[in-house]
């Protein structure tokens, strides 16, 4: 029986190549392969890398996913990829939700780094979450990503992203996809959580800040209380500051709980919940908001 034409006991392709026609061609595959390698080790060898780390909330930066623990891990991924590190921005108390990157203290510094100075060519982080929440922000930042042939690694997803290819494109985006949803649904739950404790009755209305329900046919506004209120929706939504940051400076500027205590995080964060009960009263005015607060306590 004649063997098939380029088999290794083909009369014709002994004739013609040898007996070790075979391993000749696996050999020159081998060494393309090894050239392709070392290309790109060359190329990661030429990458100058900003590590960007982000929490939102002081929670999460004493959790497991803390700014240590991203750090280490960009850290620990640059030196096993040979990858020259220029700087660490960290972002702490930040939402991405709220803010595109270049409204970030850190994210408009890398901003400026990566399109403007041309200082790096690189991005390291962990997870795209720690980058994007925003579909629209992570959208354009990665249109400009290709055009300027950027990369990106995230470390707990494929590693180096290249972000031309198809594929790889559709991933990326579908995982921003998924993290914008989850800070939208967490948003809406929050909202419909604070409706339903007051439609049942389980919230402590009687003593909302900045308003008196205890009558609910003479409900009254409490003035000083209200300035606090729209300071601090200006500067989580405006400038889009962590509760953290809001209540202190609310604190710094003589604001103080509903009972005469000290105005914390937890003020701030149950007054953003109830901002649909504040616009019923207007306490939240569709008018600009000129803040009167002293801001530069987070400088």
């Amino acid at each position: 029986m004649r063997t098939p034409p380029n088999h290794p006991n083909d009369p014709q392709t002994i004739m013609n190549y040898g007996h070790n026609w075979k391993s000749v061609e696996l050999q020159q595959q081998a060494r393309e392969r090894l050239s392709r390698c070392s290309d790109k080790s060359n190329d990661m060898l030429n990458q100058k890398a900003v590590i960007y780390t982000r929490v939102s909330t002081d929670r999460q930066a004493e959790s497991g996913d803390s700014l240590e623990y991203q750090i280490q891990r960009c850290r620990n991924y640059a030196e096993m990829h040979g990858i020259e590190i220029i700087d660490e921005l960290v972002e702490g108390s930040k939402s991405a939700f709220h803010n595109r990157m270049e409204d970030r203290p850190k994210g408009s510094v890398l901003h400026h780094m990566l399109f403007n100075s041309k200082e790096i060519n690189t991005v390291i982080f962990t997870d795209v979450s720690r980058m994007f929440r925003n579909l629209g922000d992570c959208v354009d930042f990665t249109e400009k990503l290709i055009k300027d042939g950027f990369n990106i690694h995230e470390v707990s997803g494929s590693g180096e992203l290249d972000l031309t290819k198809p594929n790889e494109w559709l991933g990326w985006m579908m995982r921003a996809v998924m993290a914008c949803h989850f800070s939208m649904e967490k948003q809406q739950r929050a909202k419909e959580e604070n409706k339903r404790a007051i439609k049942n009755k389980k919230a402590n209305t009687s003593s909302c800040y900045g308003l008196d329900l205890s009558d609910k046919k003479n409900v009254k506004v409490d003035e000083e209380e209200a300035e606090v209120i729209r300071h601090v929706f200006y500067m989580y939504f405006e400038l889009g500051y962590g509760h953290k940051t809001c209540a202190d400076i609310c604190s710094a500027n003589g604001a103080r709980g509903k009972k005469g205590g000290t105005f914390k995080k937890g003020n701030s964060y149950r007054i953003i919940q109830k901002r649909e009960l504040y616009e019923s009263y207007g306490i939240l005015k569709e008018e600009k908001f000129k803040p009167s607060f002293d801001m530069l306590i987070t400088a």
